[in-house]
């Protein structure tokens, strides 16, 4: 095993070379292939055609290296992080090795070569394929960042910011109108200081991520530095091999007539085209069998909320690039995501998490939550019942807990105690309610819990939530 800059790694050891050596190893192939495009192929359209598309793959592998943090210092890289999951750390050893192999195959090509094509073909399904599995390592680390971004949250630290939360919510419309002395913060209610503190969090995890990503680039540049030009695996093919075969098998991409040097069988790394929803964090990385990566249903679901809410339009991507950088979060993503509408919501959504909980006394109000659906799970399972007797109408109907009931059923309806059992009284009279009897943001009020009320507060919290995108 080698460090970077270190001795040279025997070709029989390359998939026990750690994930900073293999990815310094592609860095060098792509700097060095850029090198002999830029001195060799200027002469031609096509050689300058080549060396734009080769440097743009440079780029989106930057920007991979920059997002998972594959060279970062010891303790918050990769291999770190993947030491307890040793078929996930092999997976991306794979696609690192088989995008190593592609550089090796083109840099060997002649200029301008129809083989040349092919090549580029096979380094952009590699790249391809590290995108997605860059989105996968992230979803399943979404739980320890958030732990990570709660233990440094000090909603003191954006009070610009939260002036202008506060006045959205109180600036509510009225007949009259409302003055600038109006705006008394102290007059905030309940839900309306849990509503801004949790687009505090969203901001504060927004600018926590991107202060990481600066920090990612600036040691990248300086490690980057350090290492000399040549590799410091070596695991260049024979000058005679075929191309490996793509990430995603295409007979038209290799010819049945080539063949491998020997002892080095072409690596074949599944296609990720499905992962389990962000809920689901900190497990192993989730992918499909290997097929071709078309965008489609996600996960997570897109509910009627979200589908009629105005998103912020995606970034513009570059043409020819694979891989880009989220403005948000700084996640590097595969283009299909910023150019493929639903997408793009799906991401904003994992990342912003917009359901808050509106629901009275919120036992864990910091938890945020990227469905409708999670969040009635949450209302169900952490929020207590109200306990209502099912045979009075008046306030006698209301108890405290389950003993009171129990005794007031006990007390006050031994009749019905002798067609039914205490147990199932007692199920009859838990009822689970949320409080909400008027909106946080305007002067809609209803019934307690009305459905269209509950409806109308969760589409303008939702609303709400998106404010928090920096």
């Amino acid at each position: 095993m080698t460090t970077p800059g270190g001795p040279v790694t025997p070709a029989a050891d390359r998939a026990t070379a750690p994930i900073v050596d293999l990815t310094n190893a592609c860095l060098s192939k792509f700097n060095e292939a850029s090198r002999l495009e830029t001195t060799e192929g200027l002469e031609t359209t096509e050689g300058l055609e080549t060396t734009e598309g080769l440097q743009n793959r440079l780029a989106d592998f930057n920007l991979w290296v920059d997002g998972v943090g594959a060279i970062a210092k010891s303790g918050l890289s990769l291999d770190s992080r993947l030491r307890l999951r040793p078929n996930d750390l092999a997976m991306v050893k794979t696609v690192l090795l088989m995008l190593s192999d592609s550089l090796d195959y083109y840099t060997g090509l002649p200029q301008a070569s129809t083989s040349q094509h092919h090549a580029l073909q096979n380094i952009d399904s590699a790249m391809r394929n590290l995108a997605l599995i860059g989105v996968a390592i992230r979803r399943t680390g979404k739980a320890s960042r958030s732990r990570r971004a709660d233990r440094t949250f000090n909603p003191d630290n954006h009070p610009e910011f939260r002036k202008y939360l506060e006045c959205v919510l109180l600036l509510r419309p009225t007949e009259d109108g409302r003055q600038p002395d109006e705006l008394d913060p102290s007059k905030l209610s309940a839900l309306q200081r849990r509503l801004v503190d949790a687009n505090l969090r969203r901001r504060h995890q927004f600018l926590l991520a991107q202060r990481r990503s600066r920090g990612r680039k600036r040691a990248q540049g300086q490690h980057l530095a350090l290492t000399t030009i040549g590799s410091s695996i070596n695991d260049a093919p024979r000058k005679d091999s075929a191309p490996i075969h793509s990430l995603i098998p295409d007979p038209s991409l290799v010819q049945p007539s080539e063949s491998y040097p020997k002892g080095k069988d072409p690596l074949l790394a599944p296609t990720i085209s499905g992962f389990s929803r962000a809920s689901t964090a900190e497990g192993t990385l989730k992918y499909a069998p290997t097929q071709q990566y078309t965008p489609g249903a996600t996960k997570t679901q897109i509910t009627s909320i979200a589908s009629n809410t105005e998103f912020p339009e995606p970034p513009t991507i570059p043409e020819n690039r694979k891989i880009f950088q989220c403005p948000c979060c700084c996640q590097s993503l595969p283009v299909e995501t910023f150019k493929n509408p639903k997408l793009w919501k799906q991401h904003v959504v994992e990342d912003l998490c917009p359901y808050t909980c509106i629901a009275k006394d919120c036992p864990t109000p910091q938890l945020l939550f990227c469905t409708r659906n999670e969040w009635e799970v949450h209302v169900k399972k952490s929020h207590l019942p109200r306990w209502q007797c099912p045979f009075c109408d008046d306030e006698d109907a209301k108890q405290p807990n389950m003993e009171a009931m129990e005794m007031h059923l006990q007390t006050d309806h031994k009749d019905e105690l002798s067609d039914n059992s205490v147990s199932t009284l007692l199920s009859w009279s838990t009822v689970q309610t949320m409080g909400i009897t008027t909106c946080p943001f305007c002067s809609s009020y209803g019934p307690e819990d009305a459905p269209d009320l509950v409806d109308h507060v969760l589409r303008e919290a939702y609303e709400f939530a998106l404010r928090a995108l920096p």
